[in-house]
Formats: C-alpha cells, sequence, structure tokens
C-alpha cells in the first residue's frame, strides 16, 4: 500500500509538473522543468557569446558589418563613410578584449544589457591605437504569445527606452539616447532556456549600434548567456 501511494503521488506530481510548464518551446529547451520560463530568464547573466551581422549599403554597394565575442575577445568589421568625402567608404578591423559586461533580466519586467571593451585598431594612415567602448541599453522586456510557427514564450521583447554608445581615448565620443526602440523593438527566439543557460537569435537594426549608412537593413544576431 505504501509504494502505491508513493507512486500514486509521483504521478500526480509529474502530472502537476506538466500542467505548470507544459513541452518545451525552444529548440533545445529541457524536455520538462519545475521552473517556469519566467523564473528561468529572470537572472543576471554572463554574456559567453555575441554575435552581429549586417549588410551596410553605401552608393549601392554592400559592405558588411560584424561584431564577433567569444570568450573575452572580441572582433569587429566596421564600414564607415566620411562626412568629409561621401564617395569614399573605410572599413575598420577592430580587434578588442572584454573589460565588463552586465545582461541583467529582472523580475519586475526590466532589463540592462551593457558591454565594456578594450578596442584595438588602426586610422586610415596605419596609425595604430588603443581605446574603450561602451555600450549599454536599457527598458522593459515581455515574453510574446505564440503566433504562426512560433509557440507561446518562445520568444521575448526587449523595448529599448534608454542608450549609451562612448569612447574613450582616440576619436572620443559619447551618445546618450531616449526613447529610442519604442517602435522597433529587439525580438529574440530562445532556442535554449535553461536556469544556467540560454542561447538566443533574432534580427536586428543598424540604428541600435548609431551606424550612418543609406539603408537600415535587417541583422541578425546571436546571444549564449550563462551563470
Amino acid at each position: 500500500m505504501i509504494r502505491g501511494a508513493i507512486l500514486r503521488i509521483g504521478i500526480a506530481l509529474l502530472a502537476l509538473a506538466l500542467l505548470q510548464t507544459g513541452c518545451r518551446k525552444g529548440e533545445d529547451d529541457p524536455f520538462l522543468s519545475l521552473r517556469s520560463r519566467k523564473a528561468r530568464l529572470v537572472a543576471d547573466w554572463n554574456l559567453d557569446s555575441w554575435s552581429e551581422s549586417y549588410p551596410v549599403m553605401y552608393s549601392g554597394v554592400v559592405y558588411p558589418h560584424e561584431i564577433q565575442l567569444n570568450s573575452n575577445e572580441l572582433s569587429e568589421q566596421y564600414p564607415f563613410r566620411f562626412a568629409t568625402n561621401p564617395d569614399s567608404v573605410v572599413t575598420f578591423n577592430y580587434t578588442g578584449v572584454l573589460n565588463d559586461t552586465k545582461f541583467e533580466i529582472k523580475e519586475d519586467g526590466r532589463f540592462q544589457f551593457q558591454v565594456v571593451y578594450v578596442q584595438s585598431g588602426s586610422t586610415p594612415d596605419g596609425s595604430s591605437f588603443t581605446r574603450t567602448r561602451n555600450f549599454s541599453v536599457s527598458g522593459t522586456w515581455s515574453f510574446l504569445d505564440g503566433v504562426g510557427e512560433f509557440r507561446n514564450k518562445e520568444r521575448v521583447q526587449f523595448q529599448i527606452e534608454n542608450s549609451v554608445r562612448s569612447i574613450e581615448g582616440p576619436f572620443p565620443y559619447f551618445l546618450a539616447e531616449s526613447g529610442i526602440g519604442r517602435d522597433q523593438p529587439l525580438v529574440l527566439t530562445l532556442k535554449e532556456l535553461r536556469a544556467t543557460k540560454v542561447v538566443a537569435e533574432g534580427e536586428t537594426l543598424l540604428s541600435w549600434l548609431g551606424l550612418d549608412a543609406e539603408t537600415n537593413p535587417l541583422g541578425t544576431i546571436q546571444l549564449e548567456l550563462s551563470r
């Protein structure tokens, strides 16, 4: 009788867990989790990898703009057109070492994302330089309902309300903006959502980086977080 009671309790607990969590949403999600998707997502995360790629068009020519972060090393390919010479586009190739990151997703529906890294590169005349770059955004986040091929809470929306971009060192720069991104939120598909790991991908716009281009096409973004 005791064994039968234990078995019935186990079946009831399993059924309750299935009712609370349902089937997995992301393709690499755990088969079963006793924690809700919100409970798994809300945390102070470490940024393990970050990849962005955009097609940038100047004078009808497409140039690649790419950012890659793996572990603590960052590389960037950055096409730029000088206002004094609009017919000339220069591609800068930078490398960097990560200094600090923050990816905080809060219970109250707020988020803050910050990347600070030491960047090394060279000017068009070949002079080398080192400088510190900071990129920080904050705003609100929410799960999206299921639509089409996407399941309920498979995607998460980040609505950027404030943005700060700065450079300390050669070619210093500082820009703080409020209200950007309200009509163009960052939507990420959660490919894997665990209590200790998040893998997400989606589309984003050049305007998030403040890059001056004739077109503002969609680019791709991939993130991997851990704690």
